[in-house]
């Protein structure tokens, strides 16, 4: 690579080529640097404020492809547009980076923060992108168009009059993995922490979205007509304002069929809504399915404290307490085919039907569920047909293999809806014990190329795994256990070389644990080597 060094105290008659002859703005670095796909430009900027105040800088910055822009910590290096302009723009710039700074004080029209104006690709890693904002779309990131990666980035207080907060991404791919999203907000639209509309995909792990808001849909998250993964994220305490507002923590809206469209290991706490405090998704052809998440302690002015459902949706293996709503404390569903499939119901509020409320031919299928302690009812339908087989429901229900009887939770209290078990010490065992349908190895279910089966689950407080036949209602994961999701990613490479280079890569899996792998790659013509880093 091609390296300057850009310090506030430099000048732009200097070389920049070592850190004792910096250049003083980063401009001048990107208009003296020459970059290509072989030798990147990396324009290292050593600690300070980067402002028109403090060195003359011009804004926005503009990069260009192949420019890595590289401060040392992202809290000592801070590059400010004291409201000017966007801090930085991408005008065609493939395999661009920006790393280990602040990007602050930015505000445009579009991508107050960073604006992608045309196709180009940028990966943000290790950055805190705080106080922008837009006066229509994105106001930490407005992305038109390419691959936006992000990692390990904060977003905090960014706001925008239209869509996306945070991140507003169009079109490509989005991925962001072991990033925080906090108090961003949609002033007047959609997606206080993200929104997205018509993406090739969007994947989302590791990452956290708290009180972050917005006006319309999807206080912390809103995506629109595009495939997602998201996977071990947490939605706390975000929220919509407008008295039609949709989903407090995410709203999904799908006309067309996108695959892949999953949600897993997610926890929405504490989000409100008119409608789905927790979570809405009206998805007309895509069936989506929620896996392994839980719903807690989420609020609607009106419909579906939990979830609020609109069309399809499958549900598997969830725990839904404590949530409440004017109806449907734990779920309302609508025009729905919905399957919920070994999931825990319990402790949910409303003014009527503190459970599960069916309207509108809300014909859901429930199986191998629980639904208890729920205010008021545990299932009531309007104008639908919903159906239950081998549940366990307070209150009863017909169907197959259904039974009322309390459960036997070990401290729903405590939110520990365990099931009693005499072999941990429990004075007596849970009737759901081995009373659903089916063996628990022909449970199954798939999210991102890995197989799962509730025979890796457990019911019981020592954690001993699910035998003999399903045990009904949630299955918590086992302490310790290691995934191993198959996720393949395609973007676009930031080096093309004919010559061999050494590679490394970043892998995330789903413990949090960031390991180093060295590559070998070849591609099928023998000449070209690419890769895509992170």
């Amino acid at each position: 690579s091609h390296e300057l060094f850009v310090a506030p105290e430099g000048h732009d008659e200097n070389d920049g080529l070592t850190p004792q002859t910096p250049l003083k703005t980063i401009r001048a670095a990107t208009l003296k640097g020459y970059a290509t796909w072989e030798t990147p430009l990396v324009i290292h900027l050593a600690p300070g404020v980067y402002s028109r105040t403090t060195n003359g800088e011009t804004f926005p910055v503009y990069l260009f492809s192949n420019i890595v822009l590289n401060g040392s910590e992202r809290d000592q290096v801070i590059v400010n547009a004291e409201n000017t302009n966007s801090v930085i723009e991408l005008y065609q710039g493939h395999s661009t980076r920006v790393e280990h700074l602040t990007v602050t004080g930015g505000r445009n029209l579009d991508g107050g923060g960073i604006l992608i104006e045309t196709p180009s690709d940028l990966t943000v890693s290790d950055c805190l992108i705080s106080y922008n904002h837009a006066g229509s779309i994105g106001g930490g990131i407005g992305c038109f168009g390419g691959d936006l990666s992000c990692f390990d980035t904060v977003f905090y207080r960014n706001s925008s009059k239209s869509w996306g907060g945070g991140i507003s991404h169009q079109y490509d791919r989005l991925n962001v993995n072991n990033c925080e999203f906090l108090e961003n907000q949609s002033i007047e639209t959609y997606g206080g922490g993200i929104d997205c509309r018509y993406s090739d995909l969007i994947q989302v792990t590791n990452s956290y979205f708290a009180h972050n808001s917005a006006y319309h849909d999807g206080g912390g998250m809103s995506l629109y007509n595009c495939p997602f993964l998201l996977h071990n994220c947490e939605f706390l305490s975000n929220s919509t304002r407008h008295f039609l507002g949709e989903g407090g923590g995410l709203r999904i809206l799908q006309s067309d069929q996108n695959e892949p469209c999953s949600i897993f290991r997610c926890k929405f706490t504490d989000n409100r809504a008119r409608s789905g405090g927790g979570l809405y998704a009206c998805c007309e052809e895509q069936v989506p399915t929620i896996l392994d998440c839980v719903f807690d302690g989420n609020q609607a002015e009106k419909y579906g404290g939990g979830l609020s459902i609109n069309g399809s949706l499958k549900l598997i293996n969830n725990l839904i307490i404590n949530n409440s709503a004017y109806k449907g404390g734990g779920i309302f569903a609508t025009e729905s085919a919905a399957e919920i499939v070994n999931s825990t119901i319990a402790d949910n509020h409303a003014n009527y039907v503190g459970g599960v409320f069916c309207r509108d031919e809300g014909n859901i299928s429930l199986v191998n569920s629980v639904i208890y302690r729920n205010e008021h009812k545990s299932i009531e339908a309007e104008d639908s047909a919903p159906t239950a087989s081998f549940c366990d429901i307070q209150w009863g229900f017909e169907g197959p293999g259904n039974i009322s009887e309390d459960p036997l939770f070990i401290a729903p209290s405590n939110s520990d809806y365990r099931l009693s078990h005499i072999a941990t010490g429990a004075p007596g065992n849970s009737p759901c014990i081995d009373s659903g349908n089916g063996l628990p190895e022909s449970a199954t279910f798939s999210f991102a190329g890995l197989d799962r089966s509730l025979a890796k689950y457990t019911t019981r407080s020592d954690h001993v795994q699910d035998t003999n036949l399903t045990d009904m209602g949630y299955h918590y994961p086992i302490p310790g256990e290691t995934l191993h999701p198959s996720v393949v990613l395609e973007m676009t490479p930031i080096i093309q070389s004919t010559k061999p280079f050494h590679l490394n890569a970043r892998l995330f899996n789903p413990t949090d644990r960031v390991i180093e792998y060295p590559f070998s790659l070849l591609n099928k013509s023998g000449m070209t080597y690419s890769y895509w880093p992170d």
